[in-house]
């Protein structure tokens, strides 16, 4: 039996309006608040990730304002998780997609 464990790697996107930062509150299942975002497909590029989650999420694709991310480690149920954050700007107008969530623009 091995002691190792997963890492899971997301892209995040960070929506900022008006000295506010969008988190979606997901309500299925455990109740918790997160970003915008989700986790590459095989072989898939970084950014094409990110653009594809925000469609899938935000209801409208992004313009990616730093081309650098910035990365955060932490742990979930023993297993390393890195977040790729990016900030980005709704081309369009934001519909958030995912079921049984809703959108918060919270002060950071």
């Amino acid at each position: 039996m091995s002691n190792r464990s997963a890492v899971y790697f997301s892209v995040r996107g960070l929506v900022k309006q008006n000295n506010k930062i969008l988190l979606i509150h997901e309500r299925g299942g455990k109740e918790h608040w997160e970003t915008p975002g989700g986790s590459l497909k095989p072989k898939e590029p970084v950014i094409q990730t990110l653009h594809r989650e925000m469609i899938e999420e935000l209801g409208t694709d992004v313009k990616v304002l730093n081309k650098m991310p910035f990365f955060f480690h932490t742990q979930y149920k023993g297993n390393s998780v890195l977040l790729c954050y990016f900030f980005v700007k709704p081309l369009g107008k934001l519909k958030i997609t995912k079921k049984g969530s809703e959108e918060v623009l919270a002060h950071k």
